[in-house]
């Protein structure tokens, strides 16, 4: 048996022991339950197994009648809101992560609590849940302020420093982000997604031949256990990367073998784009544009590109309305801005300047 076949067999036998331990824990209290059909902690117990065996109704069912039975303990409101991150829904995760808070610390020591074990561990998950709701509504600075208090009570997990990472590049903070992601990385060495977070890390600040470097790392761990979603998002930063470069032909390849793995691979549609348009391939481009927009319509960046796309081919009016739909989804989009400013000189309009202005009031500069 190959190494690669003894990890699948060990992985399986890992899993197949998981699933059963949580099964056995749904069993226990379904028979408490039955016995005591308010016993909250049961509710907790059996909603969260189902949550990790991806059953989420029935998680949400049990959980939501943990929470309507009592309202007045942290475990309820934690549990709820991490059903609730789950469901994309941060004002939900606000108000119940910052409850369970609240109520730990004016009033802890709830039974409930006692037995669900609520302390320092569960503290560090409210902070980290906090912080991923606050990014979420682009409140930043107050997200990091929550995750700095979730790696304070908890400064073994990597999915903290992950996060604080993403906070710091989205203030462009890149020398925290990689600092980050180092712990990140010493914590869990073969952890395919920091590898891949410290590859976009780099790309963004330019560094496209270190980036190469991180993703041929990450490589290595994904031929041993890699989903094919996962090595499709690999090939796809590759191939970002090797555009950076001006490597076309790399880039294109890395796109494609992407898409053979996963077909609705957003960055690769996008990618395959960009390199039409370079090439002046314009019905391929419009092709991975119109994929890519099917795959995520509110993403402004697809109509930046439309925008481009329509400009090559001389038709500023459908440029237009691509570069107004990309500044409907982001009001500060500064590249959308200037492009619309050239859009509206070259059709005569005497607004261009207003564009021209707000993107260089946005930061927007020219490259010399």
């Amino acid at each position: 048996m190959s190494s690669e076949d003894q990890n699948d067999v060990a992985d399986a036998a890992d899993d197949e022991a998981l699933v059963g331990e949580l099964e056995e824990t749904i069993r226990e209290m379904s028979e408490r339950l039955e016995k005591d059909d308010k016993d909250v902690a049961a509710y907790i117990f059996r909603g969260e197994a189902y949550f990790d065996l991806n059953e989420t109704e029935k998680a949400g069912s049990d959980l939501k009648a943990a929470l309507d039975l009592e309202d007045n303990c942290a475990s309820t409101h934690l549990a709820w809101g991490r059903y609730q991150l789950d469901q994309g829904q941060s004002e939900a995760v606000l108000k119940h992560v910052q409850r369970a808070i609240e109520i730990d610390t004016i009033n802890p020591g709830h039974a409930v609590d006692q037995e669900t074990e609520y302390g320092d561990d569960s503290r560090a998950i409210a902070q980290y849940m906090l912080a991923e709701a606050l990014m979420d509504q682009d409140r930043n600075f107050d997200a990091l302020k929550a995750i700095d208090r979730a790696i304070t009570l908890d400064d073994q997990s990597a999915d903290f420093f992950i996060l604080r990472a993403e906070l710091k590049k989205n203030a462009e903070d890149f020398e925290a982000a990689l600092a980050d992601l180092d712990i990140a990385t010493q914590l869990e060495p073969e952890n395919t997604e920091i590898r891949v977070a410290r590859a976009l890390t780099l790309l963004d600040n330019g560094m496209e031949d270190k980036a190469l470097e991180e993703i041929e790392l990450a490589f290595k761990i994904a031929e041993e256990d890699g989903a094919s979603q996962e090595k499709s998002e690999l090939f796809a930063i590759r191939g970002n990367a090797y555009a950076n470069q001006g490597d076309i032909l790399r880039a294109r390849e890395d796109f494609r073998r992407s898409l053979e793995l996963d077909e609705n691979n957003f960055e690769s549609h996008m990618g395959l784009s960009d390199l039409a348009i370079r090439t002046r391939e314009y019905a391929i481009a419009e092709e991975h544009l119109d994929k890519a927009e099917d795959i995520d319509p509110k993403e402004p960046t697809v109509y930046l590109n439309r925008g481009v796309l329509e400009k090559h081919r001389d038709k500023n009016s459908k440029a237009l309305v691509a570069l107004d739909m990309a500044i409907s989804l982001d009001s500060e989009y500064a590249e959308a801005y200037h492009l619309r400013g050239q859009v509206r000189s070259d059709l005569g309009d005497t607004e261009c300047q207003k564009d021209y202005d707000k993107a260089k009031e946005l930061g927007f500069e020219i490259d010399a």
